[in-house]
C-alpha cells in the first residue's frame, strides 16, 4: 500500500542494512538524497525490496574488486519526478546481454535464477515507475529508476518544504546528504 517515505530516512536504514557486508570486503556504500527533504509516494516495502536486489546484485558483480563500491542515489528532477539510481564499479553488463537481463529466468550467473532484476522492474513498475541499464561513466553497472505522476490528483515525487511552483528553486539550492560506509 503506498504510503510517504522520507529518502533520507529509508536511505539510513538501507546503509545500516547493507554496511557490514561492504564494510567487511574493504568498500563501502555511498547513499546520496538530493534535497534531503525528498519523499515518495510508493510501497516502501516494495521500494526496499527493490534496493535490496540491486544492491546484491551489485554486492556479487564487485566482489572482484579491490575496494568494492556501490552509490545509491536519489534526487527530483523537472516535472516531479524522482530518479533514483544504483551504481557500482564491477564490470558491468555485457553490450549482448543488456536486452535480456529483465527477462525472468534470464542469469549470467551459473547458480543465478533469473528472478532478482525481474522482479525488481515489477517492484518498480507497480509504484508507477521504470526501470533501466545505464552503463556507468567510470565503468561498472548502472541501474536507474524513474517514478512519475500516474495522475493529476497523485503526488508521488516532491519536495516536503517547497511549494509545487517552487520545485526547479529547491532543487537548485539542495544540498546532498550522504551517508558513507
Amino acid at each position: 500500500r503506498p504510503q510517504r517515505i522520507d529518502v533520507s530516512r529509508m536511505f539510513a536504514r538501507m546503509s545500516a542494512l547493507v554496511a557490514p557486508a561492504w564494510q567487511a570486503r574493504g568498500g563501502r556504500a555511498l547513499f546520496i538524497v538530493e534535497p534531503d527533504s525528498l519523499e515518495l509516494m510508493a510501497d516502501p516495502g516494495q521500494l526496499e525490496q527493490a534496493l535490496v536486489n540491486l544492491l546484491q546484485n551489485a554486492a556479487e558483480a564487485s566482489a572482484g574488486q579491490a575496494a568494492p563500491e556501490v552509490r545509491v542515489s536519489a534526487r527530483l528532477a523537472r516535472g516531479g519526478r524522482m530518479h533514483i539510481a544504483v551504481s557500482d564499479n564491477g564490470p558491468g553488463v555485457q553490450d549482448e546481454l543488456i536486452a535480456d537481463i529483465f527477462t525472468p529466468f534470464f542469469s549470467t550467473r551459473e547458480k543465478g535464477s533469473g528472478i532478482g532484476l525481474a522482479m525488481v522492474r515489477q517492484l518498480v513498475h507497480r509504484n508507477g515507475g521504470a526501470v533501466r541499464y545505464a552503463k556507468s561513466v567510470g565503468g561498472g553497472a548502472r541501474f536507474m529508476g524513474l517514478v512519475h505522476h500516474t495522475d493529476a490528483e497523485r503526488e508521488w515525487a516532491y519536495d516536503r518544504t517547497s511549494h509545487v511552483g517552487k520545485l526547479d528553486k529547491a532543487l537548485d539550492e539542495a544540498a546532498a546528504r550522504k551517508w558513507t560506509v
